[in-house]
């Protein structure tokens, strides 16, 4: 009964939550059992004392050193365990123990009994060294008193208490063990716990950053190129309005319509639904709206054809096509100043390809001076789908777009 209570202490510090304060808590909880088992020990050995006193004034002095036994683990030795403290209020406490066990033990023999509650408590108040010297003292003292009372009945305690000490030493020393080595796995659990809550932040982190990047994307994708397109629209209507009116009523109508656009991405980008262009319509629909609006921004040739058999593609496909085709059209009305453009889908048994070609000015690969989520956008929605993006320009000689998605 005793051993079981300091291991019932350590896997209380095991089922907390990994802090000192919840490990304390948890101890103090379980704590009881080891309350019960104190005092239902003291009132036994009461009991036999009464019985084995030869005087009356006998059995009221020992039953008096073992309410003081009460007394001094209530006020010394339970806060001092409970606290783990092992240096000064241990060293008190056992010491108050050795010498009210051996007054009792001195006045009525029987008293001895207390053992079995000042053993388990010399280990759970001193480290280990120092409760074996305490365990060896309190076994001692019956040993000691009996050679002092009666010289011929000496034999029969030496023997009985050899018994004992062997007992408690080596049930000590692995009660001891046990604790530590709980103690560990406590210290063990509680440091994985703080791992896992930064892993989790770690995560967390992460989770946010993928998403901003993401709809740093799809605003770049949708409403930048949108609004960028509604201002060069505005412009080369004010510059046409008083030479050219019809042109510049064409240029205002296709202004409103690409702000009614622009709305309807938004309030998808805000649902987080999927974009406005491909609820409306199939991705060869989507993308011919975008070359219809190309060819009435810019006045180029814009020549749009399909090849093999359409079908359904997954939602995550279809977006990286229409967003590659998005961006490589816009590049190519406010950067290369075209007069052909060439955009083909085709369609192979486990592939979609996508060219977007035009005869502008191209720029140079080589050249680190692009700015914003364009070409870098392409590559990394390419790249999260195991898509092939290639990218082949050179100044004065246009620029090619082409992207095969597995499907």
């Amino acid at each position: 009964m005793p051993g079981n209570v300091p291991l019932a202490r350590t896997s209380s510090r095991l089922s907390g939550a990994g802090s000192p304060d919840a490990l304390h808590d948890a101890r103090r909880d379980w704590f009881w059992l080891w309350d019960l088992y104190y005092v239902l020990v003291c009132a036994v050995v009461s009991l036999l004392v009464v019985h084995a006193a030869r005087t009356p004034s006998d059995a009221i002095l020992t039953c008096g050193c073992i309410l003081a036994l009460l007394a001094w683990y209530a006020l010394v030795g339970r806060p001092a365990i409970l606290a783990g403290d092992q240096g000064s209020r241990g060293v008190v406490f056992v010491i108050g123990l050795v010498l009210i066990l051996g007054l009792a033990v001195w006045v009525v023999p029987m008293s001895a009994y207390l053992l079995f509650v000042a053993c388990p408590m010399a280990f759970m108040a001193l480290p280990l060294v120092w409760a074996l010297v305490a365990v060896v003292v309190l076994n001692a003292i019956p040993v000691a008193a009996a050679q002092l009372q009666s010289s011929d009945g000496a034999r029969a305690p030496l023997s009985t208490a050899a018994l004992a000490l062997g007992f408690t030493v080596l049930a000590g020393t692995y009660l001891d063990r046990t604790i530590r080595t709980n103690h560990e796995r406590a210290r063990l659990i509680a440091e994985l716990q703080e791992r896992r809550q930064e892993v989790e932040r770690l995560s967390r982190e992460a989770g946010a950053a993928a998403e901003r990047a993401r709809l740093a994307g799809e605003i770049h994708d949708t409403l930048a190129q949108g609004f960028a397109s509604v201002v060069t629209l505005t412009q080369a209507a004010l510059g046409a309005m008083d030479r050219e009116p019809q042109r510049a009523q064409e240029h205002l109508d296709l202004v409103l319509r690409t702000a009614r656009e622009n709305l309807t991405e938004a309030r998808a980008l805000v649902a987080g639904r999927s974009p406005a262009a491909l609820e409306d319509g199939t991705l060869s629909d989507a993308i011919d709206r975008l070359v219809d609006g190309l060819s009435a921004a810019t006045g180029s040739t814009v020549g749009w054809e399909t090849s093999g058999s359409a079908r359904t593609l997954p939602l995550p496909v279809e977006v990286l096509l229409l967003r590659t085709a998005q961006e490589a059209m816009t590049n190519i009305r406010r950067h290369a100043g075209a007069r052909h453009v060439q955009v083909r889908l085709r369609y192979d048994e486990s592939s979609v390809t996508l060219v977007v070609a035009d005869d502008g000015r191209g720029f140079d690969e080589t050249a680190d001076d692009r700015q914003g989520y364009g070409l870098e956008g392409m590559a990394a929605r390419a790249t999260q789908l195991g898509a092939d993006l290639t990218i082949r320009s050179s100044r004065g000689a246009g620029t090619s777009v082409t992207l095969e998605v597995p499907a």
